[in-house]
């Protein structure tokens, strides 16, 4: 039978099947009508972008915004309270938003669709599909096929998912978005530690603030030196894909990092890098700063950066690079995927204080470091208690 493992208990009966076009209005952006970079204003009204979603929340504040005229032109894009947005296009395909608020006009840039549903399903409940596994399925064969990942308004038109009555729906989302708001302020927890750690560190490396040493000394001033000076910079080397797992195993248990957050797969093949900061060398992640507890594998696309002697922290010099991330982006060269060579990150500026004082500004960051790994974990676990009710609630 058609019916979830959890359900209210005022429900019961089948669920029925839903093709999504049968029961919404699907839009995209066609083309782009000649918009052109110039034609973007301080004001006006808002185009929605794919990368100004994080978690189903639009970023407002960081939209983009184009000529009143340009907007009046796609009046079938318009958005109004209760549309149901996403990516149609590129690697970040999916990535859902509920249109819960409108700051002012508003609509989608070329990149984005739009599913406005009827009175036959609420628009709370697609928005929960659009972040479930079936919805996923669909993503992933579209990754997986050649060229470049595209949704069509003829796939999401036969975009099928089994569903209850409209009231049935509504209880259900209005569940899910109790948890989702748990979520999203566990992630403002998150983001203030994270932007109070931000702030500690510009005034610490700007050396406005200062830590003494036990011995409340006058303050020495901070060495300058190149990274070559104080480091070996070493580039990692690639591994076969054969040699690649895309989870971790009982024998492929060595994560490979060729920068970048996470790892690119798993590997038994161990180059001995444990404890260490790595900068990614090439790609989208270029020049993003790393620190990797573990034992990992130093892939083709990362430098792993060795300390020559002990009057750097390694845990500092972490900081210290992180810090000036920006500044390391800045080195990359070349067109399409971007790089970064090795002679300039040798050359990369790099301005420390006396062993003592970095101790101190290391154990001082790592607080915040603690906290926001904490506040990670509550998250964690309420997006996994989350998906186990989706699994146990949905079909």
């Amino acid at each position: 039978m058609n019916v979830p493992k959890l359900r209210f208990k005022e429900f019961d009966g089948e669920w029925r099947l839903i093709k999504l076009g049968e029961h919404s209005t699907i839009k995209g952006r066609v083309g782009w009508k000649s918009l052109k970079q110039e034609e973007y204003t301080a004001d006006g009204p808002y185009m929605v972008a794919g990368r100004y979603i994080k978690d189903g929340a639009i970023d407002w504040k960081s939209v983009d915004h184009i000529p009143q005229w340009r907007y009046d032109e796609s009046p079938e894009i318009m958005l109004e309270i209760g549309d149901v947005i996403f990516t149609k296009d590129g690697s970040t395909l999916g990535n859902p938003a509920l249109i819960k608020n409108l700051p002012g006009d508003s609509t989608i840039n070329g990149t984005m669709m739009l599913v406005r549903t009827n009175n036959s399903v609420n628009s709370k409940f697609l928005y929960q599909i659009l972040r479930g596994p079936q919805f996923e399925k669909l993503i992933h064969l579209k990754v997986s096929g050649s060229g470049i990942p595209h949704l069509f308004q003829a796939d999401m038109k036969d975009f099928s998912f089994l569903a209850p009555s409209i009231k049935e729906q509504e209880k259900m989302s209005n569940f899910l978005e109790i948890m989702d708001k748990k979520i999203q302020l566990q992630q403002q927890k998150i983001d203030l530690l994270q932007e109070q750690k931000k702030g500690y560190m510009q005034k610490i490396f700007n050396q406005e603030l200062r830590f003494e040493d036990g011995n409340v000394q006058d303050y020495q001033e901070w060495i300058s030196e190149k990274l070559y000076h104080i480091a070996e910079i070493n580039k990692g080397t690639q591994l076969n894909k054969n040699l690649l797992s895309k989870i971790r195993t009982t024998e492929q248990i060595y994560p490979v990092y060729n920068g970048g957050i996470s790892p690119s797969g798993f590997t038994s093949v161990n180059n001995r890098v444990k404890d260490n900061i790595i900068i990614s060398e090439g790609g989208n992640s270029c020049g993003y700063v790393n620190y990797i507890k573990e034992d990992f594998y130093s892939g083709g696309h990362s430098y792993t950066i060795l300390l020559k002697n002990n009057e750097i922290n390694k845990k500092f010099l972490y900081y210290y690079l992180k810090y000036k991330e920006n500044h390391i982006m800045a080195l990359r060269v070349g067109s399409g995927l971007p790089n970064i060579q090795k002679s300039a990150l040798s050359n990369f500026d790099i301005h420390y204080p006396n062993i003592s004082e970095q101790l101190r500004i290391t154990e001082f960051l790592s607080i915040f470091e603690k906290k926001i790994q904490y506040e990670e974990i509550k998250v964690s676990k309420l997006i996994e208690q989350k998906k186990g009710f989706i699994q146990q609630m949905f079909i």
